[in-house]
Protein backbone atom coordinates (compact mmCIF):
# COMPACT_ATOMS: atom_id res chain seq x y z
CA UNK A 1 0.00 0.00 0.00
CA UNK A 2 1.22 3.61 -0.80
CA UNK A 3 0.72 5.74 1.43
CA UNK A 4 -0.27 9.52 0.68
CA UNK A 5 0.60 12.32 3.13
CA UNK A 6 -0.09 15.79 2.66
CA UNK A 7 1.19 17.86 5.72
CA UNK A 8 0.35 21.50 4.70
CA UNK A 9 -3.37 21.18 3.55
CA UNK A 10 -5.29 23.18 5.92
CA UNK A 11 -5.72 26.07 3.92
CA UNK A 12 -8.07 28.45 5.78
CA UNK A 13 -6.82 31.72 4.89
CA UNK A 14 -4.16 31.76 2.70
CA UNK A 15 -4.21 35.44 1.53
CA UNK A 16 -2.24 36.54 4.52
CA UNK A 17 1.56 37.23 3.48
CA UNK A 18 2.90 34.58 5.84
CA UNK A 19 2.55 30.80 3.52
CA UNK A 20 0.12 29.07 5.87
CA UNK A 21 -0.73 25.81 3.54
CA UNK A 22 0.79 24.46 0.32
CA UNK A 23 -1.81 25.33 -1.75
CA UNK A 24 -1.75 22.76 -4.25
CA UNK A 25 -0.51 19.68 -2.47
CA UNK A 26 -4.11 18.95 -1.76
CA UNK A 27 -5.30 18.71 -5.15
CA UNK A 28 -2.31 17.05 -6.83
CA UNK A 29 -3.25 14.14 -3.29
CA UNK A 30 -6.72 13.82 -4.92
CA UNK A 31 -5.05 13.01 -8.60
CA UNK A 32 -2.88 10.72 -7.13
CA UNK A 33 -5.42 8.81 -5.48
CA UNK A 34 -7.42 8.87 -9.01
CA UNK A 35 -4.72 7.76 -10.68
CA UNK A 36 -3.96 4.97 -8.09
CA UNK A 37 -7.60 3.61 -7.83
CA UNK A 38 -7.83 3.23 -11.45
CA UNK A 39 -4.75 0.81 -11.66
CA UNK A 40 -6.15 -0.81 -8.76
CA UNK A 41 -3.06 0.02 -6.35
CA UNK A 42 -3.56 -0.05 -3.19
CA UNK A 43 -3.37 3.51 -1.36
CA UNK A 44 -4.11 5.77 1.71
CA UNK A 45 -4.76 9.59 1.63
CA UNK A 46 -3.72 11.10 5.18
CA UNK A 47 -4.29 14.80 4.36
CA UNK A 48 -3.77 17.26 7.49
CA UNK A 49 -6.44 20.00 7.12
CA UNK A 50 -6.51 21.08 10.89
CA UNK A 51 -3.46 22.81 11.66
CA UNK A 52 -1.30 25.23 9.51
CA UNK A 53 2.02 25.52 9.18
CA UNK A 54 2.42 28.70 11.25
CA UNK A 55 1.31 27.22 14.25
CA UNK A 56 3.14 23.49 13.60
CA UNK A 57 4.94 22.25 10.94
CA UNK A 58 4.14 18.95 10.40
CA UNK A 59 7.13 17.83 8.50
CA UNK A 60 9.73 18.93 11.07
CA UNK A 61 10.61 16.58 14.48
CA UNK A 62 9.03 18.72 16.75
CA UNK A 63 5.64 17.56 15.04
CA UNK A 64 6.29 13.89 15.54
CA UNK A 65 4.60 12.10 18.32
CA UNK A 66 3.41 15.91 19.86
CA UNK A 67 0.00 16.27 17.36
CA UNK A 68 -2.64 13.72 16.72
CA UNK A 69 -2.03 13.78 12.97
CA UNK A 70 1.53 13.22 13.06
CA UNK A 71 0.76 9.94 16.22
CA UNK A 72 -2.00 8.75 13.54
CA UNK A 73 0.91 8.75 10.90
CA UNK A 74 3.43 7.25 12.96
CA UNK A 75 0.72 4.28 13.53
CA UNK A 76 0.10 3.95 9.33
CA UNK A 77 3.83 3.49 9.40
CA UNK A 78 3.86 0.72 11.40
CA UNK A 79 1.28 -1.33 8.96
CA UNK A 80 2.89 -4.31 7.49
CA UNK A 81 1.14 -3.10 4.04
CA UNK A 82 2.38 -0.14 4.02
CA UNK A 83 5.57 -0.08 0.77
CA UNK A 84 5.94 3.63 0.18
CA UNK A 85 5.29 6.94 1.60
CA UNK A 86 4.70 9.42 -0.53
CA UNK A 87 4.81 13.44 0.90
CA UNK A 88 2.48 15.77 -1.01
CA UNK A 89 4.01 19.40 -1.40
CA UNK A 90 3.67 22.57 -3.30
CA UNK A 91 5.30 25.35 -3.64
CA UNK A 92 4.97 28.52 -4.97
CA UNK A 93 6.97 30.32 -8.15
CA UNK A 94 9.38 32.60 -6.08
CA UNK A 95 10.66 29.39 -4.19
CA UNK A 96 13.14 26.69 -4.31
CA UNK A 97 11.26 25.12 -7.16
CA UNK A 98 11.66 27.73 -9.54
CA UNK A 99 12.44 27.18 -12.83
CA UNK A 100 10.49 23.80 -12.83
CA UNK A 101 7.06 22.28 -12.35
CA UNK A 102 7.71 19.18 -10.87
CA UNK A 103 10.39 18.62 -7.46
CA UNK A 104 11.30 15.56 -6.01
CA UNK A 105 13.52 16.09 -3.11
CA UNK A 106 15.84 13.27 -2.11
CA UNK A 107 16.95 13.52 2.10
CA UNK A 108 20.53 13.99 2.28
CA UNK A 109 20.85 13.32 5.62
CA UNK A 110 19.93 9.82 6.02
CA UNK A 111 22.83 7.34 5.29
CA UNK A 112 21.37 4.80 5.55
CA UNK A 113 17.60 3.54 3.36
CA UNK A 114 18.05 6.40 0.96
CA UNK A 115 16.43 5.75 -2.36
CA UNK A 116 18.25 7.80 -4.65
CA UNK A 117 18.26 5.32 -7.35
CA UNK A 118 14.48 5.10 -7.39
CA UNK A 119 14.43 8.93 -7.28
CA UNK A 120 16.25 9.44 -10.01
CA UNK A 121 13.80 6.70 -11.84
CA UNK A 122 10.80 8.59 -10.11
CA UNK A 123 12.15 12.27 -12.00
CA UNK A 124 12.98 10.28 -15.10
CA UNK A 125 9.17 9.04 -15.46
CA UNK A 126 7.73 12.59 -14.71
CA UNK A 127 10.13 13.72 -17.38
CA UNK A 128 9.35 11.81 -19.95
CA UNK A 129 5.46 13.13 -19.37
CA UNK A 130 6.75 16.81 -18.93
CA UNK A 131 9.61 17.23 -20.14
CA UNK A 132 12.60 16.44 -18.18
CA UNK A 133 13.14 20.17 -18.63
CA UNK A 134 10.29 20.59 -16.24
CA UNK A 135 11.72 17.99 -13.07
CA UNK A 136 13.94 18.32 -10.84
CA UNK A 137 15.66 16.07 -8.51
CA UNK A 138 16.81 18.33 -5.33
CA UNK A 139 19.37 17.75 -2.25
CA UNK A 140 16.51 18.13 0.65
CA UNK A 141 16.74 18.05 4.25
CA UNK A 142 14.97 18.41 7.52
CA UNK A 143 11.32 16.79 6.37
CA UNK A 144 10.86 14.44 9.06
CA UNK A 145 8.19 12.90 7.61
CA UNK A 146 10.37 11.36 5.45
CA UNK A 147 12.92 10.98 8.05
CA UNK A 148 10.67 8.84 9.87
CA UNK A 149 9.63 6.67 7.29
CA UNK A 150 13.09 5.84 6.28
CA UNK A 151 13.76 4.90 9.56
CA UNK A 152 10.79 2.55 9.74
CA UNK A 153 12.68 1.22 6.68
CA UNK A 154 10.25 2.19 4.25
CA UNK A 155 10.30 3.92 1.15
CA UNK A 156 9.72 7.43 1.26
CA UNK A 157 9.74 9.93 -1.91
CA UNK A 158 8.69 13.66 -1.55
CA UNK A 159 7.29 15.42 -4.20
CA UNK A 160 6.49 19.05 -5.11
CA UNK A 161 4.21 20.49 -7.67
CA UNK A 162 4.04 23.89 -8.76
CA UNK A 163 1.11 26.12 -7.72
CA UNK A 164 1.00 27.95 -10.64
CA UNK A 165 -1.64 26.79 -12.84
CA UNK A 166 -0.19 28.53 -15.80
CA UNK A 167 3.31 26.34 -15.54
CA UNK A 168 1.87 23.29 -14.61
CA UNK A 169 -2.04 23.13 -15.58
CA UNK A 170 -4.43 20.89 -13.94
CA UNK A 171 -3.95 18.07 -17.35
CA UNK A 172 -0.38 17.95 -16.59
CA UNK A 173 -1.15 17.50 -13.17
CA UNK A 174 -3.17 14.53 -13.71
CA UNK A 175 -0.22 13.74 -16.29
CA UNK A 176 1.65 13.66 -13.47
CA UNK A 177 0.13 12.06 -11.31
CA UNK A 178 -0.60 9.05 -13.81
CA UNK A 179 3.30 8.60 -14.33
CA UNK A 180 4.07 8.83 -10.45
CA UNK A 181 1.38 5.95 -10.11
CA UNK A 182 3.09 3.55 -12.90
CA UNK A 183 6.30 4.23 -11.82
CA UNK A 184 5.20 3.30 -8.02
CA UNK A 185 3.88 -0.32 -9.06
CA UNK A 186 7.29 -0.63 -10.07
CA UNK A 187 8.73 0.78 -6.74
CA UNK A 188 6.66 -1.11 -4.48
Amino acid sequence: MILITVPHAACRNDQLETRRCDRRAHEAALALARAFATRGIAFRLHINTDVDRTVVDMNRANARGSTAWRQQLGVLMTRPDVSLVLDVHSFPRDSFGSGYDVVLLDDTRVETGRFLEDNIRFADRIGQVLGHNRVALLAGEGNDIQDEALARGLKATLVEFSEQTDDLSTIELEQCANAIALYSIVKQ
